[in-house]
């Protein structure tokens, strides 16, 4: 494998040209940009996909400047569009990365908000020099220019600089707006959203509502934030999520993109697999793999298959919302775990206020931020909006490692750490039913802060023992629940990889539980002994035998309220006849 000179963590796309570093060719989505008719394009998209990269290439395109930027865009597509060309150097642009804007309460908003408004009119202090500002203009930039701005002046910069220009250059604006969102994800981690949503709203609001003075804006981010925030009032913002199918190219890489980078990296040979770790996102009907991973792989002389985009995802609202609703999503998160598909209504929009009290908002989190991917297979007619029913899994392997961790790591809370789930993991293996109803039980009561899921419920107590079993997957046990073995469907088998190690077979059973009421023990032993023996007559061990598991402990689990009873026995080792 021959490492390639890629730009990780470069996102200016002036210095990656000048550097002749390697770069995947995205300068088409200067036509798709330029071409779409709506006046202000909101691009949201996972992290570390090529926005902030794609924001400066705009820049660099289109703005006004004595310098001859021709090279920097030879040899790409964008060279070979007559349309894009006729706007090559055309006008003032107004760039800003609110990524740099902190937001843990409004006076840290407004502080750094200052500092970036400042660095906006730095990269046009020439105006003071060109005679172009009336003296009460000139105030105004100097106040913004000395960071002794007020609120109301600093939520009128783009308003105010965009007039300035125009007035200058004789031409409209390109105002672009690069992580508008990330004030507002730290501000609902701080509990300060309504506050920093109010600030930003007013600081956009004046340089892409109703300016007669601009031309084109783009902004990009991770989510939609929905109307009632940071868009009221706004109708001239369009949005081009991971949904639609317009410039679905133009963020990560497509197939025909990874296979030259490959073949570049001379790592074709390695093609499936990095399909297995890094493709699987679905934008419009493209497939997409992540840029970040990509890149990383082929910049390495040896091949590593690494997590390279999740372990680099900070602790973030995905994560908080998964803890939020982590019992009451037990079956969901389990099915994902298990490989297999959910059906959700999927918004664009995402009202972040609301993310911590409706169940649904998780889903569209996860999914815009580039944790699930999503397929849409039906509209729901009931829905004012149209909100799309999609079918959710992992893209990838990459983040589905990233998922189980996040999953892994809350049921080890829940259970008291590794060496909480270690002693469950023996005493499965060596079927000890009291120790495992001790550990059963304590992370039912830890868990009732928040649960609220019916205890009488069989189903509910069977995801939550797979929630927890699942953890162990991996180096010892193979997983399953609700399949055919003997002569009907066992609840829960732990398989052993390798001949000659233990092997687990579980049926479950619910009492009713009636406030503080427990089940009288005569009621208790003989729901265990029932369990126990349809374990037995119906030869639910037999896909263990066949496995050459030894020895096999049958598991019977008696659920009632935040109780649970556990008694364990040995198969016998007598085999029915081959399927």
């Amino acid at each position: 494998m021959r490492p390639l000179d890629v730009p990780i963590g470069v996102s200016d796309f002036k210095a990656l040209r000048e550097g002749r570093r390697y770069y995947v060719d995205k300068t088409a989505f200067i036509g798709e940009v330029l071409r779409a008719p709506p006046q202000v394009l909101l691009f949201p998209r996972p992290r570390r996909f090529g926005k902030s990269l794609n924001m400066s290439m705009l820049k660099c395109f289109l703005e006004r400047t004595p310098e001859d930027r021709r090279p920097l865009f030879e040899g790409l597509a964008v060279m070979q569009d007559p349309d894009a060309l006729a706007h090559f150097q055309q006008y003032p642009v107004i760039y800003t990365r609110l990524g740099t804007v902190w937001a843990g309460d409004r006076v840290e908003a407004r502080e750094t908000l200052r500092e970036e408004a400042r660095r906006i009119y730095e990269a046009h202090s020439y105006l003071l020099t060109e005679g172009a500002l009336a003296p009460h203009e000139r105030v105004r930039f100097l106040e913004i220019f000395e960071r002794r701005a007020d609120e109301a002046l600093l939520c009128s910069a783009l308003a105010d600089l965009s007039r300035f220009l125009h007035r200058y250059h004789g031409k409209r604006v390109v105002i672009l707006v690069d992580e508008y969102d990330a004030p507002l994800h730290l501000s609902q981690v701080h509990k300060s959203f309504a506050e920093t949503v109010d600030l930003i709203r007013k600081f956009l609001h004046s340089g892409i509502k109703d300016n007669p003075h601009l031309a084109k804006g783009v902004l990009t981010g991770i989510l939609r934030i929905s109307n009632e925030s940071i868009f009221s009032g706004l109708n001239n913002v369009v949005t081009y999520s991971i949904l639609c199918s317009e410039c679905a190219t133009s963020f990560g890489f497509t197939e025909e993109e990874t296979t030259k980078i490959l073949r570049d990296a001379e790592a074709y040979e390695q093609r499936e697999r990095v399909r297995r770790w890094y493709q699987g996102y679905l934008f419009g009907q493209q497939s997409i793999f992540n840029p970040w991973s990509v890149l990383n792989f082929v910049r390495q002389s040896d091949v590593r298959f690494l997590d390279y985009w999740a372990r680099e995802s900070p602790s973030d609202i995905s994560e908080e919302l998964i803890a939020r609703w982590f019992t009451q999503c037990y079956d969901d998160f389990e099915k994902l775990l298990r490989d297999e598909v959910i059906e959700k209504p999927i918004q664009d929009h995402i009202a972040l206020r609301d993310a911590t009290s409706h169940q649904e908002t998780v889903w569209s989190i996860l999914v815009m931020a580039g944790y699930l991917r999503a397929e849409v297979i039906a509209q729901r007619e009931e829905d004012e909006d149209g909100e799309p029913i999609c079918e959710l899994s992992f893209p990838n392997r990459e983040v589905r490692g990233k998922f189980t961790r996040i999953f892994k790591r809350w049921m080890e809370a829940g259970i008291g750490g590794k060496p909480g789930l270690a002693e469950l993991e023996m005493s499965l293996f060596e079927g000890n039913a009291e120790r495992l109803a001790v550990l059963l039980e304590g992370f039912l009561l830890k868990l009732s802060n928040y649960d609220r899921a019916p205890k009488e419920i069989e189903a509910h107590y069977h995801v939550f023992l797979m929630g927890l079993l699942i953890t162990l997957e991996g180096r010892i046990f193979e997983i399953k629940s609700n399949r055919e073995s003997g002569y009907g469907r066992y609840d829960v088998m732990l398989i052993p990889k390798r001949p000659g190690l233990p092997g687990v077979v579980m049926e479950l059973k619910v009492l009713p539980a009636r406030g503080s009421k427990v089940p009288s023990k005569a009621k208790v032993e003989a729901t265990l002994e029932a369990a126990l023996l349809q374990i037995e007559t119906l030869e639910y061990a037999q896909d263990l035998r066949e496995r050459g598991a030894k020895p096999i402990h049958q598991i019977a689990v008696v659920f009632s309220g935040k109780r649970a009873w556990v008694r364990s026995r040995r198969a016998s080792p007598r085999r029915l006849p081959s399927r």
